[in-house]
């Protein structure tokens, strides 16, 4: 091809790339708008949370952190919350129900006690699973740097199992260590039940300085059968740390009838409650009979906890013509300068399978 017409060529090249867009805008012009899909709406969850992530950054010294989600059911169906799946059990999620009506709210807490975690940044999650009535599940995240430690209580909660009539003692040890420059002593223990002691068998300081308190924990070899729970309450002369508890948990021989198959049961089976302004705070369980002649109680008292409980009378349940339901109010008190309280309510009662029955209740401060 001679210069003559690479010029020609290069020439209308030009003019064509110059005017191909306003062609082009022509021809839509006289085709006129074409019709588009929508593009779908993008559909909300149904269970929605004021906040995903709570994030404290560093948060001044407490002896216990907590982190609430608060939510609510934004759709036209009733929600179940299935379960609370904790990255840590030490977080202890708990509802107060499981169904939530259209528009209805809830909310649940999770706790952090810092003597029995690791100093520096920390993440913890909580896994909701729920259904509406399709399977989903959502995750909300608590962040905060835990600071250097203070006191720590190692291992943080002991589990006995008493799977025979052994009629032998059991011990575990459990070590209190205070790793302030200012230390705490140990004015006494004490055991919220008759199946379990505790002793300080020794106090050291090591060679950084830090206190160290050896307890033993000792559980009888005759217990019931079935699960009994106990609390160790440490009392010190330190009024940030005046109570320190150590949770218990006997596992007895096993029963002999299912759980399913006891006469008596309790709802909620524990209590998570958060004192009013004044200290104060009032609850109250269902005790459900499944027995002709409904079971009588003995004695009803709190351990480790200052308060009263009173028990209604059987009243006709919706669950059946046989069952008979009682109210168990509690009305307890808190303690100043104490953030956080644990404790149990025992029913006592003449039944065979089920002599004694414990409901395990925190406390949180106003």
């Amino acid at each position: 091809m001679s210069a003559k017409a690479d010029l020609n060529w290069e020439y209308y090249a030009c003019w064509l790339g110059a005017f191909l867009p306003v062609i082009l805008a022509f021809v839509a012009h006289l085709r006129g708008p074409q019709a588009q899909a929508a593009p779908q709406p993008r559909k909300l969850p149904s269970l929605a949370f004021s906040q995903y992530l709570v994030d404290e950054g560093t948060p001044e010294v407490r002896p216990i952190y907590r982190a609430n989600f608060y939510f609510q059911n934004t759709s036209h169906k009733t929600l179940t919350i299935q379960e609370l799946r904790p990255s840590c059990g030490c977080l202890n999620p708990e509802l107060d129900q499981k169904e939530y009506l259209p528009g209805e709210e809830g909310h649940f807490s999770i706790r952090v006690d810092p003597t029995k975690e690791k100093p520096g940044p920390r993440e913890y999650f909580v896994d909701v699973v729920y259904q509406d009535p399709q399977p989903h599940e959502v995750r909300v995240t608590y962040k905060l740097v835990l600071p250097q430690k203070s006191v720590e209580i190692t291992p943080k909660a002991l589990v006995f199992y008493q799977l025979s009539d052994q009629h032998q003692e059991t011990v575990q040890d459990v070590r209190v260590s205070d790793y302030r420059s200012r230390h705490f002593n140990i004015l006494s223990l004490e055991s919220t039940s008759p199946l379990v002691r505790a002793i300080l068998v020794n106090e050291e300081e090591d060679d950084s300085g830090n206190r160290h308190h050896d307890l033993q924990v000792i559980v009888k070899g005759d217990v019931p059968s079935g699960t009994s729970r106990a609390l160790i309450n440490i009392q010190t002369d330190d009024p940030q740390f005046k109570l320190l508890q150590v949770p218990i948990i006997v596992s007895g021989p096993k029963p002999k009838v299912s759980s399913d198959d006891l006469p008596l049961k309790m709802e909620p089976t524990s209590l998570f409650l958060k004192a009013d302004a004044d200290g104060t705070v009032n609850s109250s369980i269902k005790l459900y009979d499944f027995q002709a002649t409904p079971a009588k109680l003995w004695n009803l008292h709190l351990t480790s906890l200052e308060g009263t409980v009173e028990a209604g009378e059987p009243k006709k349940s919706t669950l059946g013509p046989l069952v008979k339901e009682r109210e168990i109010s509690v009305s307890l008190q808190i303690p100043e300068n104490l953030p956080e309280q644990k404790g149990l309510l025992v029913i006592e009662t003449d039944s065979q399978l089920q002599p004694r029955l414990e409901v395990p209740i925190v406390i949180e401060a106003p």
